[in-house]
């Protein structure tokens, strides 16, 4: 897209994210070239694609439309889409909101039984799925439901009649264009709702970056179906920015797709940043790459040094060596980063910073009736910004708890220092209240990856002592899952090194198999589940016989 366009586009009150795809494929003269890039084909009334100009996309996003339109669905209807991750996820969402639908995305690794109860809960009308999830799902759907289509997309055909000519859909600022879910780490996965332009901020923030020298491609390893798998590729499209599309996001296969794509823009979670790091890099093409990208969950120091160690940035005119890790702690509510800190391979401020809030949020930490505390005080981490969802599909009690003097708390604990800096220190559930005051996860789980790199990573919970105190144990794995881990001398080691202060004193730890944590749908660890499995570890030694690897006890 020329520039000229992309600044006025980005100035068009008009423009957001239910209807994007027809600026593009009206506006950009290189309409017909591709575009969108995937890992994997799919495929759409029995024709299999695995890329797309803007024209293209336009020409499958309508057919879809127009059989949506033919089966009944209409504006405002809620729509359950149930598929593989896969870019499927997207089309449906541009279908639905192109006739004024409300998408509904459902993960396609959340379990069919949470997976039906999420729907009902939403009141969707509409549930499309592949083959595979329409299987599954089918037992656990209710017949009192407000279901009124269930189909498999195997069964879709072509529309017999031409789309309305009103079409496409003129959407109101306050449209709600997308209802996604959380990730369900703390509990049953919220439904996060998102309007048209609120959902469009991020990349119309974007859009008015200036753009680096030279070429640019870009690279979503987002799950598919979440609100950032969604909204990254909207500015790539807009733009004309080529994008490749990954469902399959293995470390290796990500690795891969880098090699063979050369983007200069990566964008993925933490989880997937931990899992390349311990990759063997020097066996892919990475030189291309000058932008990791990560929002969701902040990253550990360990996974994003060997990042910034590979490819090149610009300074000013002139490229150099090494890429640059930007961490912005961000959720499925809060619509785009809330923070923006830039990691490179000389930088050396860590120690779970996630640095100061974007110019267009304001951030504070807030006690526990509200009040504004001040510098180095933990507190819970409240935001205002414009990119806010504007609350929960279908939950105005859950939506209300979440909010407080007029700030937005998504659950995260932090502080901030004299400087302004701010810091990521945990989850507010995930918080272990031991004898001796607060003790946090996320650092503790930080100082065990920077003394072991050789783990593939580590997490660490709260339990029962035995005396009605919570105490801290960490679960271990390595790469390879066959390393000789010694259990004892790192548990030992650990609490010889007292940490920043926020750090938990372990009194238990565990070399497991990675099938031994419960990951969510999204490929977090799932603590909450963790503790549960886990909560007698100390006081019952049938507990600790079922662990596969060595257990070491202070």
């Amino acid at each position: 897209m020329p520039q000229d366009i992309l600044n006025a586009l980005a100035d068009d009150a008009e423009l957001g994210s239910g209807n994007y795809l027809h600026y593009a494929a009206r506006l950009n003269p290189n309409r017909d070239r591709d575009l969108v890039f995937l890992d994997h084909a799919i495929e759409v009334f029995g024709v299999s694609h695995q890329r797309f100009s803007a024209a293209s996309l336009k020409r499958v996003t309508d057919e879809i439309a127009a059989w949506y339109l033919e089966a009944g669905v209409g504006e405002r209807d809620p729509v359950a889409i149930y598929v593989d991750n896969n870019f499927k996820n997207s089309l449906h969402f541009l279908a639905l909101t192109a006739i004024g639908a409300v998408p509904i995305l459902v993960n396609g690794n959340v379990q069919p039984h949470i997976a039906a109860l999420f729907i009902e809960r939403a009141g969707a009308v509409g549930l499309v799925c592949d083959p595979g999830h329409y299987d599954w799902i089918r037992p656990h759907l209710r017949a009192d439901t407000e279901l009124g289509l269930v189909v498999c997309d195997r069964d879709m055909k072509p529309a017999s009649t031409p789309l309305p000519a009103w079409y496409p859909y003129r959407h109101h600022d306050d449209d709600p264009v997308l209802v996604c879910h959380s990730s369900g780490t703390t509990g049953i996965p919220k439904a996060v709702t998102n309007y048209h332009q609120q959902y469009f901020f991020g990349p119309r923030y974007r859009m008015k970056m200036p753009l680096r020298p030279g070429p640019q491609r870009a690279l979503s390893a987002f799950p598919h179906s979440h609100s950032a798998g969604v909204s990254f590729p909207m500015r790539s499209i807009i733009a004309g920015t080529p994008i490749m599309i990954v469902s399959d996001q293995s470390a290796e296969n990500i690795l891969r797709c880098i090699d063979a794509f050369q983007p200069t823009t990566v964008g993925a979670f933490a989880e997937h940043y931990a899992k390349m790091s311990k990759c063997d890099l020097g066996g892919y093409r990475l030189d291309s790459v000058q932008t990791w990208l990560n929002t969701g969950d902040s990253a550990h120091e360990a996974h994003i040094r060997p990042l910034v160690n590979v490819g090149s940035h610009y300074e000013g005119d002139r490229l150099v060596p090494g890429s640059v890790f930007v961490d912005g702690l961000g959720s499925s509510e809060m619509g785009y980063s809330m923070f923006k800190k830039e990691h490179t391979k000389d930088g050396d401020s860590y120690g779970r910073c996630v640095g100061r809030p974007f110019e267009f949020v304001e951030a504070a930490i807030l006690g526990e009736h509200g009040e504004v505390l001040g510098p180095n005080q933990v507190g819970m981490i409240g935001f205002k910004a414009p990119s806010i969802t504007p609350g929960y599909w279908n939950n105005s009690v859950v939506t209300y708890r979440a909010q407080r003097s007029g700030y937005w708390m998504p659950g995260d604990v932090g502080f901030r220092n004299d400087d302004g800096e701010y810091f990521h220190l945990d989850r507010a559930v995930d918080v272990i209240h031991s004898a001796d005051g607060p003790a946090y996860t996320l650092p503790t789980e930080e100082k065990i990856q920077n003394r072991y790199p050789e783990l593939a990573d580590a997490s660490v919970i709260g339990v029962d002592d035995g005396s009605g105190h919570k105490v801290a144990i960490a679960f271990v794995w390595g790469v390879s899952g066959d390393e000789e881990l010694d259990a004892g001398a790192m548990l030992e080691a650990l609490n010889r090194d007292k940490g920043n202060g926020y750090t938990a004193r372990l009194s238990a730890l565990a070399v497991v198999s990675l099938d031994e944590i419960p990951l969510g749908a999204t490929g977090k660890v799932l603590k909450r589940e963790l503790r549960e499995k886990f909560q007698n570890f100390l006081v019952d030694e049938k507990v600790r016989a079922g662990i596969s690897g060595q257990v070491a006890l202070v």
